[in-house]
């Protein structure tokens, strides 16, 4: 699910890629956003069930025209950079995995 936290966000398209290589499947997500107030930072928190058994490997965000890649560490860690950098009104992307099942 998306979760949009300000009306100033919108999707502008979505597009699923699928592999498969012997027993291997990879899915690529592709979203396109808007952001319509070009002077605030808004947030978007993006949410994906993903079974015990599988896992995210790669991740990549363009904001702005600037490229973040995924790097991976402590959720703590994480989370407070990402607060950090909101508070601060700076371009954030934060990508957490739980294993509900």
């Amino acid at each position: 699910s998306i979760v949009i936290s300000s009306g100033d966000i919108s999707l502008l398209s979505q597009q699923i890629d699928i592999t498969i290589d012997d027993r291997y499947a990879s899915l690529t997500y592709s979203y396109r956003f808007s952001n319509g107030n070009a002077h605030n930072a808004s947030a978007l928190r993006y949410s994906l069930s993903i079974q015990p058994n599988t896992f995210v490997s790669y991740f990549v965000a363009e904001l702005n025209g600037k490229i973040f890649r995924g790097q991976t560490k402590e959720k703590q860690e994480a989370q407070s950079e990402y607060n950090s950098a909101v508070d601060l009104g700076l371009n954030a992307v934060l990508l957490s995995q739980d294993h509900d099942a």
